[in-house]
């Protein structure tokens, strides 16, 4: 081999995930990615491609992310962070132990701006933290590379 040339401008960004996340999955969905070189900055992608198979050893389906690289900052081989988020919306989010069960109805106590704390009853918009695994899931060891398809 005398030379290898690299078209960095788009990273193609190859990275696995549970198949208990297949429910989830969908070409078009949005990914972040961020690389230890550059911890304040994020790169942002989207899905392109989702295995066929699921691995049977891993029990994990093989994913594309195209990401636009126009400052050549990513370079092939580099291990990234991955976020693949189905649904981002904006709510409060309280832990379990701070709701009030009263019969039927869940209620948590607010500081208002007058300083002055109102009880509360639970409405759409409130997640609630328990125990129970997210939907959004998140790569750890997630390596540039060389084509997985064509």
């Amino acid at each position: 081999m005398i030379t290898t040339l690299d078209d960095t401008t788009v990273i193609k960004l190859d990275f696995t995930i549970p198949e208990t996340y297949l429910d989830v999955l969908r070409n078009g969905m949005n990914v972040t990615a961020q690389s230890p070189a550059y911890p304040d900055r994020n790169f942002n992608g989207t899905v392109t491609a989702i295995s066929s198979r699921v691995d049977p050893n891993t029990r994990t389906l093989m994913i594309r992310a195209q990401i636009p690289n126009p400052d050549r900052l990513l370079k092939p081989g580099m291990l990234l962070t991955v976020d693949l988020v189905k649904d981002r919306s904006q709510s409060l989010i309280i832990p379990e132990e701070a709701v009030i069960l009263e019969k039927d109805k869940k209620f948590a106590l607010v500081v208002t701006v007058e300083n002055t704390v109102e009880k509360k009853e639970g409405f759409p918009t409130w997640k609630v933290i328990t125990k129970k695994p997210s939907r959004n899931w998140k790569s750890s060891s997630t390596k540039i590379g060389p084509p997985m398809w064509g």
